[in-house]
């Protein structure tokens, strides 16, 4: 009897989808060079490899980044890697990116 191998697709997280941003979000990294409501520089087009076919998308998710990035102060917000991970906002970006983007 022949055995099926179904290969289960691995999930990418943000780090995998955008790594300058989470570093950036992290702490880790200045990434002067990245700005959130730039089409060529935010998370989405970092996640298109800023490929310049994305940004739509772009403008449709600043909204919701606005408040992962900045605090109410509009300082820029650093997390831990188990805040960033589990952001609400993130966590539906990721679920996002893998359910329409990882084939």
């Amino acid at each position: 009897m022949s055995q099926i191998l179904v290969q289960e697709k691995k999930l990418l997280t943000l780090k995998d989808i955008a790594p300058q941003w989470y570093n950036k979000l992290l702490g880790k990294e200045s990434s002067e060079q990245l700005n959130w409501c730039i089409p060529s520089q935010c998370i989405v087009g970092e996640a298109h490899g800023f490929s310049g076919e994305y940004s739509e998308y772009c403008s449709h998710f600043c909204g919701r980044f606005i408040s992962v990035v900045y605090d109410e102060n509009k300082k820029p917000k650093q997390y831990t890697e188990q805040e960033l991970n589990n952001h609400p906002i993130v966590k539906d970006f990721v679920q996002h990116w893998n359910e329409v983007h990882v084939k």
